[in-house]
């Protein structure tokens, strides 16, 4: 075994049994705080440096005899343990470069160099340290803002949904307890509620013609009279034709020639048909707005519930209509009956 040649060289058994254990006592330490794994990384990089660096010392004063360089290797394979990755290693490699070149060229320029390597391993530790403590405040600020952002999408989500389950609620409310004519304006008023539009519409096709009569038609939750129109060059058409229109701005630059738009200045379109049983159309609804859409998606599938509810109300006020049609007529047609027999009767006692 060599010999030592400077004073502040200590026995390296001791030094290896040191390190191991502290090696040891993070790695099992890791696994059970995870904080302070993160301290200790950070310090740990000096500190294994330096053992590391007084490791190649000695073996560069000794000549490198096989016990040191056994006690270089373990050193070696004790920071690959505690470093696994190899961003850790890499940053490991660069600390242990950056001093020792230096160091063993003063010793070999100068005959007392473990003045100037003590005062230059104490500077590295301190950067080391110092280092390790800013990347470690940085990844902790990084990491506290991105749970900050978390956070605050989660109670974002957290109050759409709640928002969300109140609008159905309100929409449910008005599908359930409600028919006839109370039916579409209340379906109407909650449209425009749960929506936050200014005005929610509900028509009905004239058959064999190309106009629409309103059934129900809501400005602000208020319910407001409209006469029939024509559907030609109105969304409405498109509507019906091709099965929902959405429109998030620029309704009126669309369809120029609808007065109706243009009275209401009206910016966002929504409009969803009206089917019967058989698939036919029977008119349309739809929400306008003075400003853009949004949650268009989310719109879309509600209209298509109002839409479905209001063909089923719609198809049973006419197939109600229609068998108090035939009643009527059958009434009438006994009615007559009644009449003919009656005047038979009187006929044929006048000529007796």
């Amino acid at each position: 075994m060599g010999k030592f040649t400077r004073p502040w060289a200590f026995d390296p058994l001791w030094h290896r049994v040191v390190l191991w254990s502290a090696v040891m006592a993070v790695i099992g330490g890791s696994y059970y705080f995870q904080k302070v794994r993160s301290h200790f990384t950070n310090v740990f990089y000096g500190i294994a440096y330096l053992y590391s660096l007084h490791y190649f010392y000695i073996l560069y004063i000794n000549k490198m005899e096989p016990t040191f360089i056994l006690g270089a290797l373990i050193i070696q394979m004790s920071v690959s343990l505690t470093f696994v990755g190899r961003k850790g290693l890499a940053i490991y490699s660069a600390y242990l470069l950056l001093l020792a070149i230096p160091v063993l060229t003063i010793d070999t320029l100068y005959p007392k160099p473990y003045i100037i390597a003590s005062i230059l391993t104490v500077f590295t530790m301190m950067w080391v340290t110092m280092e390790g403590k800013r990347v470690l405040v940085s990844r902790m600020q990084k990491q506290r803002h991105i749970a900050e952002m978390q956070n605050a999408e989660l109670a974002e989500l957290n109050r759409e949904i709640n928002e969300r389950e109140k609008r159905f609620y309100n929409l449910v409310e008005a599908i359930v307890d409600y028919t006839d004519q109370s039916l579409y304006s209340q379906l109407v008023k909650t449209l425009t509620q749960i929506f936050e539009v200014d005005y929610a519409f509900i028509g009905s096709l004239i058959s064999d013609t190309n106009k629409i009569e309103p059934i129900a038609f809501a400005k602000s939750q208020d319910l407001v009279h409209r006469d029939e129109f024509k559907l030609t060059r109105n969304p409405g058409e498109r509507a019906i034709k091709e099965g929902i229109i959405s429109i998030q701005k620029g309704v009126r630059e669309m369809f120029p020639h609808s007065l109706e738009l243009g009275e209401l200045a009206v910016e966002g379109y929504l409009g969803c048909v009206i089917k019967d049983s058989s698939g036919a159309p029977l008119g349309y609804v739809s929400i306008l707005s003075k400003y853009p859409l949004s949650e268009l998606e989310f719109k879309e599938k509600v209209l298509r519930v109002v839409a479905a509810r209001a063909g089923a109300e719609i198809e049973r006020v006419r197939r109600n209509q229609i068998i108090l049609d035939r009643k009527l007529q059958m009434v009438e047609s006994a009615r007559l009956a009644s009449l003919g027999e009656m005047a038979g009767g009187i006929a044929h006692e006048i000529n007796n």
